[in-house]
C-alpha cells in the first residue's frame, strides 16, 4: 500500500510540473506574439498598443519559401518582426538539417492607432519568377 501511494505522489508531481510548464510556455508565447491568427479569411480586431501575429506555414528557405508582408495603408499597424519557428523540438534546439527547416512563420505587428488596414503576406516560392509560384494570404485588420 505504501509503495502504491509513493508512485501516485510521483505521478501527481509530474502532472503538476507538466501543467505548470505548459502554462509558462503559453504565457511566454502570449507576450512574444500577442494574439495569433492563422486563417487569412478571418478578420482581426486589436486595440491600440496591442500586439498580434499572423501565422503561415513555412517550408523553409531551402525548399524555396520566401515570405514578405505589405500593409496598406501605412501607420495603423507596424511590423515588429518576422520569424520562423521550427516545426519540431530537435530543429528548435540544434537547428534544422540541410534541406529541412519547415515550421511556422510569424509576422508580429503592433497596433498603433484606430483604423482599418489590409495586410497581405506574400510567399514567393523559388523567386516568384512565374505567376504560379506566388501565393498571397490576406487579412483585414481593424484597430479600435
Amino acid at each position: 500500500m505504501l509503495r502504491r501511494r509513493w508512485w501516485l505522489s510521483v505521478l501527481a508531481a509530474v502532472a503538476v510540473i507538466g501543467l505548470i510548464g505548459v502554462g509558462v510556455a503559453r504565457a511566454v508565447q502570449r507576450v512574444r506574439y500577442g494574439d495569433i491568427h492563422t486563417d487569412g479569411g478571418s478578420p482581426v480586431v486589436a486595440g491600440p498598443g496591442h500586439r498580434f501575429a499572423l501565422a503561415v506555414p513555412d517550408r523553409g528557405a531551402s525548399v524555396g519559401d520566401h515570405w514578405t508582408a505589405t500593409v496598406a495603408p501605412d501607420g495603423i499597424v507596424a511590423l515588429v518582426r518576422s520569424e520562423q519557428v521550427a516545426g519540431n523540438i530537435v530543429d528548435r534546439l540544434i537547428g534544422p538539417a540541410v534541406g529541412g527547416g519547415a515550421g511556422t512563420r510569424y509576422f508580429v505587428f503592433a497596433a498603433r492607432r484606430a483604423g482599418t488596414v489590409v495586410i497581405t503576406l506574400h510567399n514567393c516560392f523559388r523567386g516568384c519568377d512565374r505567376g504560379a509560384d506566388r501565393r498571397d494570404t490576406v487579412w483585414a485588420v481593424t484597430v479600435r
